[in-house]
């Protein structure tokens, strides 16, 4: 039985889906089944791109594990999209020492101590840049062409520009240029509201970190306490009961004393008689 469980499989590619504006995450799991603890660690080829929150940690047993990728915003489409060679390496192995130093535990660990191993591929989905970008709609340039324009006076007067003649008689050379305002308006409140719910589960990860490592610090001042008072108890129950062996021996030695009194006694009543 494998040690880890990851989710998803290992040897799969990760889709990051990034735009100029908002971030694009993908969430690994990692399902501990081994009867020990173990630790982790997340390797990435372009680390510069990506947050990952945790890049390592401690599974207890039977504990899962949540790590969560997150593409940065980039303003240029990314010029390797079509070929992207981003790996991202999950390594796991068995914990020998405090769990309050992993980062440079893994300094210390050979890939032969390495129980259990993910690997994934990154494909990148630029459709986000393909979208068409807003234009705003030409200025109207006031002028004698204009007015004659408006009311179809015959005057003679200075050339009117085609996208001031058809706003001037209401046209509808706007509208499409609207409709794609529009649009991308939608497409970036779409964006970004996914940035924004990525960044709550961020931060969400990061409390339930918080609250475990406060679990964690409680359970052990809790089990220091415990062992304190194992070893005061202990110590008392040794001084008692070398009092008590101290007294016995005492009354021993009192009752010897005593007889050797009465012997002496009466030695000196036979030799008086």
């Amino acid at each position: 039985v494998e040690p880890v469980r990851f989710t998803p499989d290992p040897e799969s590619t990760l889709t990051f889906s990034p735009s100029p504006t908002a971030r694009s995450a993908v969430t690994l799991t990692l399902a501990s089944s081994a009867d020990h603890k173990l630790t982790f660690k997340v390797l990435l080829n372009h680390p510069n791109r990506y947050i990952v929150r945790p890049s390592a940690g401690v599974l207890q047993p039977g504990e899962i594990a949540t790590i969560a990728v997150v593409f940065e915003p980039a303003a240029q489409r990314p010029p390797d999209a079509a070929d992207c060679k981003n790996l991202i390496k999950i390594q796991v192995a068995k914990l020998s020492g405090p769990e309050e130093d992993v980062a440079e535990l893994w300094k210390t660990i050979p890939k032969s101590e390495l129980v259990a191993k993910a690997r994934y591929a990154v494909a990148i989905d630029v459709s986000a840049y393909d979208a068409p970008q807003e234009t705003l709609p030409a200025p109207a340039v006031a002028g004698v062409g204009t007015v004659a324009a408006a009311t179809g006076s015959s005057r003679t007067g200075p050339s009117v520009p085609v996208g001031v003649t058809a706003a001037a008689t209401g046209g509808s050379s706007q509208k499409p240029r609207l409709r794609r305002s529009n649009s991308l308006s939608n497409k970036m409140a779409s964006l970004k509201e996914q940035a924004e719910a990525v960044t709550r589960d961020i931060e969400n990860l990061v409390s339930e970190k918080n609250e475990q490592e406060n679990e964690l610090q409680k359970l052990i001042q809790e089990a220091v306490s415990k062992r304190r008072e194992y070893k005061t108890r202990r110590q008392e129950d040794y001084i008692t009961e070398l009092n008590r062996v101290h007294h016995r021996e005492l009354v021993r030695v009192d009752h010897v004393q005593m007889l050797l009194i009465f012997a002496i006694m009466l030695m000196s009543i036979k030799l008086l008689v």
